[in-house]
């Protein structure tokens, strides 16, 4: 275990941008193991460790349960005294309470999800994304499709391709439970796909509109043209010039979320009982489609696309939805003891490069939920 005085020094040389990796993971080892007996801080370090987490821990109202401890996961009141700060990106946590995660799995650990995800060409062959080489991976109707350093599959067209007779050839990157993906489209729009999610798109759009199908989640930086893009999902159409949204449009979650950052968007509903019913986006604003119902509502949009800046973000969620989110990111099998546990309503965020055991701690800190993990089996418990 390092001393204060050497954790402070590490702290020190990452606020100046000096720090390793070796030394970066023991300055976050170091604070993950520090316990109540450490000294409390001072008002201007707990004010200065505020201004650096981003979007500082607010209270959960209106809950019917009182806990016996609260964190970041915060449900009604603070009951403990809690340090807050941001080491590399990671929400970290200094708390009086101890987790009781068990597991049976301590030297094989859950790990977070990765970059992976499988590209089906038009002709039906599939690359393995994860394990295809940087570089040129081929040639469609004159696109040049690569990998790039930072994982990223890229459409290029060629000189003089724009000319070329439109002809339509469709691809299709999809991701597994434990994946994401990132796709620079042939207009150079951006996607970013969530775990266990699917995009089927022209490798040249024509002159009428972009259109691209999506399954599961994505965030979209849509490249700004007079030709409108469109992304079709499960029971509804978006349609934009240029804007920066996300779509959550996962079948076994009960609303389909579409959350506008910035631009605007218009969403449209396709499914038969409402079809043709819209609504136009402003940022910051969120459509929940239901079963033909569509709900505007005012966001904080950073909750919706945290899984985007690699963090894991739930605000007032029901522990049902919370670890739906674990399952696809962790590839893990979660079982719920007692049912009325899937309505319990907890805050917080925490990287989502952390090994699940930690995320469960996070969780369990409120004393409201236990788990035993084995394997690759979350048990969720009182």
């Amino acid at each position: 275990m390092i001393t204060s005085e050497k954790a402070k020094e590490l702290l020190q040389k990452y606020n100046e941008g000096n720090i390793t990796d070796q030394e970066k993971a023991l300055l976050e080892s170091w604070y993950l193991q520090h316990n109540r007996s450490a000294e409390p801080p001072t008002a201007e370090k707990i004010a200065s460790a505020k201004e650096r987490v981003w979007k500082t821990i607010e209270p959960v109202k209106n809950i019917d349960y009182k806990p016996k401890s609260s964190f970041s996961v915060l449900i009604g009141y603070a009951a403990v005294f809690l340090i807050a700060l941001t080491i590399g990106g990671y929400f970290v946590l200094n708390t009086n309470q101890s987790s009781t995660v068990k597991t049976v799995n301590v030297n094989n650990p859950v790990l977070p999800g990765e970059n992976k995800a499988i590209l089906t060409l038009a002709d039906g062959t599939q690359i393995d994304l994860d394990e295809k080489a940087i570089g040129e991976i081929g040639m469609q109707e004159g696109i040049r499709i690569a990998k790039t350093p930072d994982n990223q599959l890229v459409y290029i067209t060629e000189p003089g391709e724009f000319d070329r007779p439109y002809k339509e050839v469709y691809n299709m990157v999809s991701t597994p439970t434990g994946g994401q993906f990132q796709v620079v489209l042939p207009d150079g729009t951006k996607v970013w796909l969530n775990a266990s999610s699917s995009l089927h798109y022209p490798t040249k759009f024509n002159a009428i509109e972009r259109k691209v199908e999506l399954k599961g989640e994505a965030y979209f930086e849509v490249s700004k043209g007079k030709i409108p893009f469109k992304v079709v999902s499960e029971g509804q159409e978006i349609e934009v010039l240029g804007t920066h949204f996300n779509v959550n449009a996962y079948t076994e979650e009960p609303f389909v979320a579409t959350t506008l950052i910035e631009g605007s968007v218009k969403v449209r509903s396709t499914q038969n009982d409402s079809q043709g019913k819209s609504v136009i986006l402003k940022p910051n604003q969120q459509v929940l489609l239901n079963q033909g119902n569509m709900e505007l509502k005012e966001v904080d949009v950073d909750n919706f696309v945290g899984w985007k800046n690699n963090l894991i973000v739930f605000e007032s969620q029901n522990l049902d939805n919370i670890m739906r989110q674990i399952a696809r990111w962790y590839d893990v099998e979660i079982d719920f003891k007692d049912e009325s546990l899937k309505n319990k309503k907890f805050s917080g965020k925490i990287s989502k490069y952390k090994e699940v055991s930690e995320v469960l701690k996070m969780l369990e800190l409120t004393d409201l939920v236990h788990f035993d993990l084995k394997e690759r089996r979350i048990l969720v418990m009182k």
